[in-house]
């Protein structure tokens, strides 16, 4: 009998630091999930900032130069049409009329 009180009590104390063992283990796995969630959103901030800095460039086609070789042909004819024209409120509008009506 003294036996089986003593491995019941050895038992209890293996459940003890299993118990134990396990608090430490979820609180690792909770420190591991918590570290994967930083990193997660720390390359996703990382991504944001580098795409928003693309944006940031020069543009395309300045504004100086001819688009068409139509407008390189009225510049050296001295027949330029304007590319913007302000409508009632003050705002640049495109010139659509004047550059879509026919030319004589």
């Amino acid at each position: 009998m003294a036996q089986r009180v003593e491995h019941s009590r050895h038992s209890e104390k293996s459940l003890g630091r299993n118990d134990a063992h396990m608090k430490n283990q979820t609180t690792s796995n909770r420190r591991h999930a918590e570290r994967s969630t930083q990193l997660v959103v720390g390359a996703i901030i990382a991504m944001l900032i580098s795409v928003s800095g693309i944006g940031c460039q020069k543009p395309l086609f300045p504004e100086k130069n001819t688009r068409t070789q139509f407008d390189t042909y009225d510049t050296l004819r001295q027949k330029n049409q304007q590319l913007l024209v302000p409508d009632e409120f003050g705002n640049p509008q495109p010139a659509l009329r004047a550059r879509l009506t026919p030319q004589n």
